[in-house]
């Protein structure tokens, strides 16, 4: 799991420096203070373009354990219940979506301090 962020962080660099610039058609030294912003969702006033450095370990996390049960299953031949498997799945993406709404939460707070 360790790393992942090094892995991305090409393609952070080139959102960060390339893409929203020329979307926005501002500079990057200009969308600096802007990235807690832009992060949050569209529903939240945000473009939803979070870093991806900053997501990567806890998406990775949310998929080993999704995919874990299907994953033994395939391995071992075994039958799957579906039912608890869905259930499972549907309680990590809730928990995963929580995390989120509580760091979206956090930015939104941030943001209201340093714009006063």
């Amino acid at each position: 799991m360790l790393g992942i962020e090094g892995a991305l962080a090409p393609l952070e660099e080139t959102i960060q420096k390339f893409f929203l610039p020329a979307l926005l058609e501002e500079y990057a030294a200009n969308l600096t203070a802007l990235s807690p912003l832009l992060g949050l969702g569209v529903g939240k006033a945000g473009f939803g373009v979070p870093g991806q450095s900053d997501t990567a370990n806890g998406n990775l996390i949310a998929s080993q354990l999704i995919m874990g049960a299907l994953t033994e299953s395939l391995v071992e031949r075994s039958p799957l219940n579906t039912d608890v498997y869905s259930q499972g799945a549907s309680q990590i993406q809730k928990d995963c979506h929580w995390d989120c709404m509580i760091q979206d939460k956090q930015t939104l707070e941030d943001l209201k301090v340093a714009s006063s």
